[in-house]
């Protein structure tokens, strides 16, 4: 990560990895209370996508249910950590996302189920 890339290398790697995992999860193993929390997490992003703060602590929100999902504590650690991570390395660029970009992020996940 030390190169000029490394950075954006690795934020490949968590939809590629990690996310479609659990979104994998999510399709086959939810239960159906499980899966109206993962929709109301859609919904909390939904009604912040205009709201920058509160749409990142809905995302956030969102990431999370959907590690907890296949029951796996390691995935829920995974996703603290990545979180922990992201935020302390990025909170400038997260406060400049604009509403287009949380609308892209928003039919993503949309798209999970």
């Amino acid at each position: 990560m030390s190169s000029k890339d490394g950075m954006q290398h690795f934020e490949e790697l968590l939809p590629l990895f990690f996310e479609l995992m659990l979104v994998r999860c999510c399709r086959i193993y939810a239960t159906s209370e499980q899966k109206n929390r993962f929709n109301q997490a859609i919904e909390d992003c939904r009604k912040y996508v205009d709201n920058n703060v509160n749409f990142i602590h809905a995302d956030i929100n969102f990431h999370r249910i959907l590690s907890e999902i296949p029951e796996n504590p390691i995935f829920v650690a995974i996703h603290t950590a990545l979180i922990n991570w992201l935020i302390n390395s990025h909170t400038r660029e997260y406060g400049h996302l604009t509403k287009e970009q949380n609308t892209i992020s928003l039919k993503q996940h949309i798209d999970y189920l």
